[in-house]
């Protein structure tokens, strides 16, 4: 519907419409909170790939943090047949994991469990197709799909 300058005092510079916006009928099967924290976690650095923002460090401790503290369980067996191509001792730069978390930051955080996670949530990105992706070219499927597939792997945004 198109609405005429003269409708408005002082008349604009510009011709203006109005537009109806209505809610989608279908919503989404997710926890808003959990949708609300990873959305915030895929935006928070302008322009950066997924596999970028999921490569910091702080971003691994963080996550990792709220796994513990939320009580959620890791998969121990997983873990303990996982043999990590990144030994603890073993920190050259030829090695894919170039972000090492120190000992001060991990906090009694067992490094081995977070090396172990951070190649978990590279895995997930990757097998996803969402490692060298932009969250801003992303649809709203793209992003659920992408939270589906954490919260399947037990990787959670939100604590409870």
């Amino acid at each position: 519907m198109n609405v005429g300058k003269k409708n408005f005092v002082p008349s604009p510079k510009v011709d203006s419409s109005l537009v109806c916006i209505q809610p989608k009928l279908d919503k989404p099967d997710v926890d808003l909170d959990e949708w609300l924290c990873f959305t915030r976690t895929c935006f928070s650095k302008k322009n950066k790939t997924l596999g970028a923002i999921f490569k910091q460090k702080r971003k691994i401790i963080e996550l990792y943090s709220k796994l513990k503290s939320s009580h959620k369980n890791i998969k121990t067996t997983e873990y303990e047949e996982h043999t990590s191509h990144c030994d603890v001792d073993d920190r050259s730069e030829s090695d894919d994991c170039d972000i090492w978390p120190t000992t001060s930051e991990l906090e009694n955080q067992n490094f081995a469990e977070v090396v172990w996670f951070r190649e978990k949530i590279l895995k997930i990105l990757e097998d996803g197709g969402f490692c060298e992706k932009r969250p801003s070219k992303l649809s709203n499927e793209d992003f659920l799909g992408l939270l589906q597939l954490f919260n399947k792997e037990g990787v959670f945004f939100h604590q409870e």
